[in-house]
């Protein structure tokens, strides 16, 4: 519970979790998580400081390959989920377990008019309806999963090593820069 002003105290009951597709704001999560963990349990202040240590690096690592793969080439428009990475940054609001409707295809389609994009990043594997229509408009699909809960197989780092191999498919060479991002975490910006 807690309050931004005159309006009095409230809480909000939806986790946000798009703010860990910024290793630097993961790092900064992570520290405060060390720090209280210590408060809590001093006596094992040695083991939270060495697990900090190394998944500090981790997402160090994360957040350099994701910096060597995006392009440095800023009239190269992106439309995605994060500017931490210096992109323009735009979006359309779609679900990926929910076909889209005739106003959101007209919409899809004015936007393509101005930001010919290529590629639609998804938080998760979208309908086969879904990117069957994109492919018609000359768009493909590829998965960034933000995560928000423990996946069924590996852990946070697996998924998100996952997701650097699948932005290589966009921001190879060969292929067009343009892109869509689609999908919860993409209602706001995160730095």
């Amino acid at each position: 519970t807690h309050k931004h002003g005159p309006e009095g105290e409230h809480e909000h009951t939806a986790t946000a979790f798009t703010t860990w597709l910024n290793p630097k704001l993961a790092i900064k999560h992570a520290r405060a998580i060390e720090n209280a963990l210590i408060r809590l349990l001093p006596s094992k202040k040695e083991t939270f400081q060495k697990n900090y240590t190394v998944l500090e690096q981790d997402l160090l690592a994360i957040d350099q390959s994701i910096a060597q793969i995006v392009p440095k080439d800023q009239t190269k428009l992106l439309i995605v989920f994060t500017q931490r990475y210096g992109l323009n940054a735009q979006s359309v609001h779609w679900e990926p377990e929910e076909l889209p409707d005739a106003n959101m295809w007209q919409e899809l389609e004015l936007l393509l008019t101005k930001y010919p994009a290529k590629w639609m990043i998804w938080e998760n594997e979208p309908l086969k309806e879904t990117t069957e229509k994109l492919r018609t408009l000359g768009v493909e699909s590829i998965v960034f999963n933000p995560c928000g809960n423990t996946p069924n197989e590996g852990d946070y780092l697996s998924v998100m090593q996952q997701n650097v191999e699948n932005l290589k498919k966009v921001f190879h060479p060969n292929n067009s820069i343009n892109t869509l991002g689609a999908g919860r975490f993409h209602s706001g910006s995160f730095r």
